[in-house]
């Protein structure tokens, strides 16, 4: 998973992008309750539905930066922060399990980005900080986004 270097850039989406509902309907990020159901993706890149918890990274006076994705086929436009995790993969015809995560900041033009073909409270979440601090002391350095953290830093 990611690493909260989403607090120092401000998080991993923009508050007005789109979460589709359960229902079919879209809402903004920043309109998110808990008890909603989300579109997600499961272990094996299948779409599913997710309830909505919190969020673990909430600042919504961050000034931040994004990077701006965009497929082809279908064509979708995704605007998020450059540590964010997408699967990629260097052939559109591997099966989603074989798609990797890398960080935002790395897509080039040409990779293959896994997308769905048919249609809290403010500051870092302790969860999420500390999942953070765990990932420092047992994964390797280079699994985190050199935009680190200074106040999780080990």
């Amino acid at each position: 998973t990611e690493h909260s270097a989403a607090a120092k850039t401000g998080g991993c989406f923009p508050g007005r992008a789109l979460a589709t509902l359960e229902d079919g309907a879209q809402t903004p990020l920043w309109a998110l309750r808990p008890g909603q159901r989300v579109l997600a993706m499961d272990g094996a890149g299948r779409p599913t539905y997710s309830d909505f918890l919190a969020f673990l990274d909430k600042e919504p006076r961050a000034l931040t930066s994004f990077h701006v994705i965009e497929t082809r086929e279908p064509p979708r436009r995704l605007v998020l922060t450059p540590t964010h995790l997408l699967f990629v993969a260097q052939n559109a015809s591997m099966p989603t399990t074989h798609f990797r995560p890398i960080f935002a900041s790395l897509v080039r033009p040409g990779h293959f980005v896994l997308v769905v073909a048919a249609g809290g409270g403010d500051g870092v979440h302790w969860y999420s900080g500390l999942l953070y601090r765990l990932g420092r002391l047992i994964l390797p350095p280079d699994s985190f986004h050199p935009l680190g953290v200074p106040w999780a830093e080990s």
